[in-house]
């Protein structure tokens, strides 16, 4: 299914306005106020679109309570927990995942209705559920956010399905290389990537890392170098490996302040001035992090 809106080139990527978040969290999670004001901060930097989940705390709600306040035609992208394996409890709980989601967002339909455990897009229930909301007009786009690449091509087998959900970053191109972002772009299918900055991985000092990412300090060691040598930011030089990747129409981008907002903004732009042949140099930096950090579930 070929989906006509025109998502902004970054969603707001939500999980940090309901739950502490990120492999090396640097600030709070945002309260009330602080998230109200993030999200009328997006809109008017050109943000047309948000990413939650019903799993993700406080982040349905708060969204909720900020269309609840404005007319703006804000973009949801939304997402339903893993759902029972039996099929008719599945399909059931399927229904109210999305009323309870429904209810949290103030009751507008979603623009995008994903699966968080992917395998379950791949049941013909749940499948016929979702297409009787979306033939209701209660969703636009139903899709799936996947892991792994045999995930995503289970995914574009499903008929009618409209979003695409990857984790890409300089240290996983596992999506580009297999061609899988390529060939749901030609399916017409919107592809998000989330996990640009390997939750935050890539931006901090590697010195200030866990234990657990010593493996992968060599490698980051000499991202940072090949930054200062190219006169970029970590921030821009990781928003650049993402946006130049055809087939992406959208990066879901966390933050937790409007400050931040401005930084992932300069960055962005700074990112579009970048000469597009320092993305293999950059990528080469970046050919040996270990495989086994690449997936936060493995953390």
């Amino acid at each position: 299914m070929t989906d006509t809106f025109d998502v902004s080139r970054i969603t707001l990527g939500a999980v940090q306005l309901g739950l502490p978040y990120g492999a090396v969290p640097t600030s709070p999670m945002p309260n009330e106020v602080e998230t109200q004001d993030l999200l009328s901060a997006a809109w008017e930097a050109g943000i047309n679109a948000v990413d939650t989940a019903r799993t993700y705390g406080l982040s349905e709600e708060r969204i909720g309570r900020w269309l609840g306040k404005t007319t703006l035609p804000l973009a949801i992208a939304t997402k339903f927990p893993e759902l029972p394996a039996d099929a008719v409890s599945g399909a059931q709980a399927l229904r109210q995942y999305y009323a309870e989601s429904q209810a949290a967002l103030g009751g507008a339909p979603f623009r995008y209705y994903l699966a968080h455990h992917a395998p379950d897009i791949m049941r013909p229930e749940i499948q016929d559920t979702l297409r009787a909301l979306q033939s209701a007009g209660q969703i636009d786009c139903f899709g799936a956010s996947v892991y792994t690449l045999s995930e995503a091509e289970d995914a574009l087998s499903v008929p009618d399905l409209g979003a695409l959900q990857i984790p890409i970053s300089l240290a996983d191109q596992r999506f580009v290389d297999a061609g899988i972002i390529a060939a749901a772009a030609a399916q017409g299918v919107v592809v998000f990537a989330r996990s640009v900055f390997l939750q935050g991985v890539l931006l901090r000092e590697p010195a200030a890392l866990p234990a657990l990412f010593e493996p992968a300090l060599p490698c980051l060691s000499k991202f940072g170098q090949c930054c200062a040598d190219l006169g970029i930011s970590k921030l821009s030089a990781a928003l650049f490996a993402v946006d130049t990747v055809p087939g992406i129409a959208s990066m879901v981008i966390g933050v937790n302040r409007p400050s931040q907002l401005e930084e992932i903004k300069t960055a962005f732009l700074a990112a579009h001035e970048m000469d597009k042949t320092a993305i293999e140099t950059l990528r080469e930096t970046m050919t040996t992090f270990p495989a086994d950090l690449r997936d936060p579930r493995d953390w």
